[in-house]
C-alpha cells in the first residue's frame, strides 16, 4: 500500500471512527453526571411541570332563572380546570379531560360526559394514589360541587364495583341526572382489574337543559 492510500484511509475513515467513539464515550459520561444529580424521577418532574403548563381555569358565569340552557355555556377544552368538589372534610380540583399529568391530584371527567346538572351521567375517575375523597364516601353522603356555572350538590344513592371502566360508567343508567366517581378498587400496589364505582344524584343546583 503506498503512502496516499495510507494517507486517504488516516485521513477519511480513522481519523472520523475514533472521533465518533470519543463523542459517543463523552456523551454518555455527560449523561451519567446529568442522572447523578437530577434523578429520573426528578427528570419525570421537571417534564410534568412542563406538561402541567397547559392547565387553564373555566370563566366564572352567572345565570339567571330556574336553569341552564346548556347553549349558554362554553365548550371546555381540553385540561380545564371547572371547580372543585367537597365531601367528609376532603377536597379536590374537578379538571375536564386532563392528560396523563394533570389528571394527578384531580377528579378528571371524561371527555364525553354530560355536563355537571345536566340529564345524563356525569363520569369522573382519579388516580389510586388520589383516592382517599372516593373511598371516604359512604351511602347517605353529600358532595358539594362549586364550578363556574354554580353550586350543585350530588347525594352517593351507590356503591359498587365494576370490572371495566365502560361497566362503571353504566351504573348511572336510570338515574335522571347522575355523577360517578371511580377509582382502581385495589388498596394495595399494583393496579386490579376492578374499580371502585360510587353512584350519586344530583339533589340540589340549577339544571342544565337542551
Amino acid at each position: 500500500m503506498d503512502r496516499y492510500k495510507r494517507k486517504f484511509i488516516k485521513s477519511a475513515v480513522v481519523l472520523p471512527l475514533t472521533a465518533a467513539v470519543v463523542a459517543t464515550a463523552l456523551f454518555f459520561a455527560v449523561l451519567c453526571i446529568f442522572d447523578s444529580e437530577f434523578p429520573f424521577t426528578q427528570n419525570i418532574s421537571i417534564f410534568a411541570e412542563y406538561e402541567k403548563a397547559d392547565v387553564i381555569t373555566a370563566e366564572s358565569s352567572a345565570f339567571d332563572g330556574q336553569s341552564i340552557n346548556k347553549n349558554d355555556l362554553p365548550v371546555f377544552s381540553a385540561n380545564t380546570i371547572l371547580g372543585s368538589a367537597q365531601a367528609n372534610g376532603n377536597a379536590m380540583e374537578i379538571i375536564f379531560n386532563a392528560n396523563e399529568v394533570n389528571a394527578v391530584g384531580r377528579l378528571n371527567v371524561s371527555a364525553d360526559s354530560k355536563y355537571i346538572g345536566e340529564t345524563g351521567t356525569v363520569f369522573c375517575s382519579c388516580y389510586k394514589a388520589d383516592a382517599e375523597f372516593v373511598r371516604s364516601l359512604a351511602i347517605g353522603d353529600t358532595i358539594d360541587i362549586d364550578i363556574a356555572y354554580g353550586g350543585y350538590k350530588y347525594q352517593v344513592v351507590k356503591i359498587s364495583t365494576a370490572d371495566s371502566l365502560g361497566l362503571a360508567e353504566k351504573q348511572g343508567d336510570g338515574i335522571g341526572r347522575a355523577l360517578i366517581l371511580c377509582t382502581d378498587a385495589n388498596k394495595n400496589e399494583g393496579i386490579s382489574d376492578s374499580y371502585l364505582t360510587v353512584v350519586c344524584e344530583m339533589t340540589d343546583g340549577k339544571p342544565v337543559e337542551e
